[in-house]
């Protein structure tokens, strides 16, 4: 290959390595070597930034794109000060290349100069527009990689075997392409070479063929789990709980059935459970409430029934509860007032009843709450007011009465506000005037 070597480009990458230590290098050496160590770290230096913008000059940009990080990329300047492409100090490979949300529109195919660049160890190519791609078994050959973020960048087709030799994987993220699918014999492989995992994520993979048996052998050093919308199907396997080191597990509009496993209780870590959009039945086990590190738990759209634990009282750190879209009955349990953190509460399509539960005004940091679609009955407490950082409240379809509640004049920063759909008389008061950032209201 013929580099067109010139005096600026020259200048520019003696700049770089005098940065480096290269004056210090020599005065300690009367030897050539250290001139020869400089010309070949020259020619690897203009290897890269030549296999770059001939990378950069196989797409177009994105119309709609504000700012591409390949805007920065000039011929004749030092690659290592490009925006999203990051150097080894001391030998100036590339190392890092980030061109997430940058507008690339186009294919890349198995010849493409990206696979020129044999020392990188973290390739982020999310949020752009490889169309049509399929992800180029070369992807395999990265073997110095420890991250690989390819999510939400219109890939297709099968993901290739290769990639699952990348035993130095830290993190694998091929979420929410176009239309990928990852088969038994593939994850097999993923489970056998990439031990070194910590962030697995394959949301919106198709993952039907894929044996739920398979999560035995997922590696144990996972902190963050993400397979939503995969297509995978039966019942939570009890092992999901030898994951111990999770924070972060979203399963969510999947197939799963049954129950909850009771081993779930042991990801003691976990502040992130998702498990909406499946079919799990029965009642939330008790010892969920072992879970206390939890921020946010989701299990709505199931069909969970039977009560509300009191236990739940013990998830003391939780800010966001959702369980909408189920079959619970009876009360609102008076222990929810000591989950003082909630900012959201989604209680809404079950079969609650009652009047309105006394104890959510004990939840002063909530800003969203959910009741409707229940069978609460009776007037809305005055107290309701204490809600004062309320900025969504959902009561509709459900048997309330009496006047509308001159206390809603106190929640000054509601913006959504919806009771309609149940037996309210008499007149809509002039204090609902108070209510200045209301943009919808719903009678």
């Amino acid at each position: 290959m013929q580099l067109n070597i010139n005096i600026y480009t020259i200048g520019s990458f003696l700049k770089f390595e005098w940065g480096r230590g290269l004056h210090s290098s020599l005065s300690k050496s009367a030897t050539v070597h250290p001139l020869l160590t400089l010309l070949l770290r020259y020619r690897n230096f203009a290897l890269q930034s030549s296999a770059l913008l001939r990378f950069k000059n196989t797409f177009s940009i994105e119309e709609s794109s504000s700012f591409s990080k390949t805007n920065s990329w000039k011929e004749g300047s030092d690659c290592c000060t490009w925006d999203g492409v990051t150097c080894d100090r001391f030998t100036g490979h590339v190392i890092g290349l980030d061109l997430s949300s940058s507008g690339l529109t186009g294919p890349i195919n198995d010849n493409s100069s990206l696979f020129h660049l044999h020392h990188l160890q973290k390739l982020n190519l999310a949020y752009n527009i490889f169309d049509p791609s399929t992800i180029s078994p070369k992807f395999g050959q990265f073997t110095k990689l420890t991250h690989l973020n390819l999510s939400v960048s219109s890939f297709y087709g099968l993901v290739p075997t290769e990639i699952f030799h990348l035993s130095k994987l830290v993190l694998l993220d091929l979420s929410y392409s176009r239309s990928l699918e990852l088969r038994q014999h593939g994850f097999k492989k993923l489970l056998q070479n990439m031990t070194e995992l910590r962030y697995l994520h394959l949301d919106s993979v198709n993952m039907s063929s894929v044996a739920v048996g398979s999560f035995a052998n997922l590696p144990s050093s996972l902190i963050s789990l993400s397979l939503q919308s995969n297509y995978m199907q039966g019942k939570l396997p009890d092992t999901i709980s030898n994951l111990m080191h999770l924070n972060d597990l979203r399963l969510s509009g999947c197939k799963f059935e049954g129950s909850i496993p009771p081993s779930l209780e042991n990801l003691t870590e976990i502040t992130f459970l998702d498990l909406s959009f499946n079919g799990f039945t029965s009642q939330i086990p008790t010892s969920i409430s072992k879970l206390d590190q939890l921020t946010h738990l989701n299990l709505g759209d199931n069909k969970f029934s039977g009560s509300l634990p009191s236990s739940l009282e013990n998830l003391t750190e939780i800010t966001s509860l959702e369980l909408s879209f189920n079959g619970f009955t009876g009360q609102i349990p008076t222990s929810i007032s000591k989950l003082g953190q909630l900012t959201h509460l989604d209680l809404g399509d079950n079969k609650f009843s009652g009047s309105f539960p006394l104890s959510l005004e004990n939840l002063t940091e909530i800003t969203s709450l959910d009741l409707s679609s229940n069978g609460f009955t009776g007037q809305i407490p005055t107290s309701i007011s204490k809600l004062g950082q309320l900025t969504y409240l959902d009561l509709r379809d459900n048997k309330f009465s009496g006047s509308f509640p001159l206390s809603l004049e106190n929640l000054t920063e509601i913006t959504s506000l919806d009771l309609s759909s149940n037996g309210f008389t008499g007149q809509i008061p002039t204090s609902i005037s108070k209510l200045g950032q209301l943009t919808f209201l719903y009678l």
